[in-house]
């Protein structure tokens, strides 16, 4: 509300921040940049409000070029587009003090299956087929699937156990930089087209990842989609219709 929204403003300004960058291409962000009173404000031409330094908008780049782009406004010189992230000691002890409780410390297939994130509720892959391909993923492969999720995501990883009849760990506890450690520690990474699939392009594990049906689908796939061979997009059909499971078991053969 109104009120929110002006605390934002006042906490803001009070950090008396000089320059903001404006990746999201939200009005209601450049106007807590201009009022907050930060001198240089950067975004997205047609997308910001009395921005200092605007460029095109371009849908179908990359998000990690369209990123860069507002950085090289500055005049800094990028120094490098790999998506990296640096887990600390602690965060490390406890991605495999979590493996260990769950007996699976050195286990040669463990998969990091992420099945929600808020930006894919309504038209991500249903859990219960998710559920199916953990089983079958456990019965070809002897598999570990392991559950990734944040706070929210509490009732559908409980329904996911439910609907696979398993017990499958859940990594709902650890930090972001603990999750991408995990993540690097398994052999293949199954999830929705959200924040973990981008910790799996981080740490360099394969993934498998579902763009759900919607009018720019194509254009989000192009932005989102990590580049290269090791990431493959799984896609609803013309119809819209979910994939069905054994498809995504002919994606995790290829890689």
């Amino acid at each position: 509300g109104l009120v929110g929204w002006l605390k934002t403003v006042k906490a803001v300004r009070s950090r008396e921040f000089t320059h903001v960058i404006l990746s999201k291409r939200y009005f209601r962000m450049s106007f807590i940049a201009s009022f907050a009173g930060a001198p240089v404000r950067v975004g997205f031409a047609g997308y910001g409000h009395k921005l200092t330094e605007a460029i095109a908008w371009e849908p179908h780049r990359q998000a990690i070029d369209t990123n860069l782009d507002l950085v090289a406004a500055l005049g800094i010189a990028p120094a490098g587009r790999e998506l990296e992230i640096w887990p600390g000691e602690e965060d490390r002890r406890q991605a495999v003090e979590f493996l260990e409780e769950n007996g699976l410390s050195g286990h040669r297939f463990i998969v990091a299956v992420h099945p929600g994130g808020v930006s894919q509720q309504g038209i991500g892959w249903p859990v219960e087929k998710y559920a199916e391909l953990a089983v079958a993923l456990e019965k070809r492969y002897s598999a570990a699937p392991v559950l990734l999720g944040g706070p929210m995501d509490g009732e559908l990883l409980e329904k996911f156990n439910s609907t696979a009849g398993r017990n499958y760990p859940v990594a709902s506890s650890l930090n972001i930089r603990s999750a991408a450690h995990l993540i690097s520690l398994s052999r293949i990474f199954i999830g929705a087209d959200s924040a973990p699939s981008h910790l799996a392009h981080a740490v360099g594990t394969p993934g498998i990842i579902y763009y759900g049906p919607r009018d720019d689908l194509e254009e989000n796939i192009a932005r989102w989609k990590p580049e290269g061979d090791l990431w493959i997009a799984a896609v609803p059909s013309a119809k819209g219709e979910h994939p069905a499971v054994r498809e995504i078991l002919g994606h995790v053969a290829e890689l």
